[in-house]
């Protein structure tokens, strides 16, 4: 036993436990805190009496806070899965692997919602025209009355192509024609074509010449 004001560990009286260990008062040893904590303490003597020992959500946190825990200012307390860092048990701050945080609402997601892509694992807003995308202005798909060419969202369709809206993408006109409505219907025809009135475009050089 050791003298009042000293605390046993290892055969040893020390005046202060060490990390990991809390002073208990009662036996006058040095206690192991439970993970995650680094050092800590019972929060009464009622609450030691009722438990011979503590889960970690009972320790009060005295130092750094490991990840998957937050302190709600004097107890560690585990996270919800999959955060990593979080605020309360339900706000997440960072997420485990193969995870995204939507910082909008601290949840973390498998997929980031649509008009999001995940950046450095964090759901990150697309280019304002694009409905969902693959990096931050490479587009997947266009919200409505947009269409996609080339991963990025327009309204009209560049000279040469058609809003396709089974697809939702700027296609490619017939080659004899600069603008169309469909693959077969042109609009205005390419040089040295003329448009007949079939909305086709033939050319109009002479036989021999073609």
């Amino acid at each position: 036993t050791c003298l009042p004001n000293y605390y046993l560990l290892n055969n040893t009286c020390l005046p202060q436990c060490p990390s990991h260990y809390y002073n208990d008062n009662n036996s006058l040893t040095c206690q192991p805190c439970s993970s995650p904590c680094d050092t800590c303490t019972t929060f009464s003597k009622l609450m030691h009496r009722l438990h011979s020992y503590l889960l970690p959500p009972r320790h009060r946190l005295q130092n750094s806070l490991p990840q998957t825990y937050y302190s709600n200012t004097t107890n560690c307390l585990p996270c919800d899965s999959p955060c990593l860092n979080c605020l309360t048990s339900t706000m997440c701050s960072s997420c485990t692997t193969n995870y995204s945080l939507l910082a909008s609402n601290y949840t973390c997601l498998l997929l980031c919602p649509d008009t999001y892509t995940s950046v450095n694992q964090t759901c990150t807003p697309c280019s304002s025209n694009c409905y969902t995308c693959s990096t931050l202005s490479l587009c997947l798909t266009c919200p409505s009355n947009l269409y996609l060419f080339n991963a990025t969202c327009l309204n009209p369709c560049p000279s040469a192509y058609y809003p396709n809206t089974t697809t939702a993408k700027c296609a490619p006109c017939h080659y004899t024609c600069t603008t169309c409505t469909n693959t077969s219907y042109c609009t205005h025809c390419s040089i040295g074509y003329q448009l007949q009135t079939n909305f086709t475009c033939i050319s109009t050089c002479p036989n021999y010449q073609v």
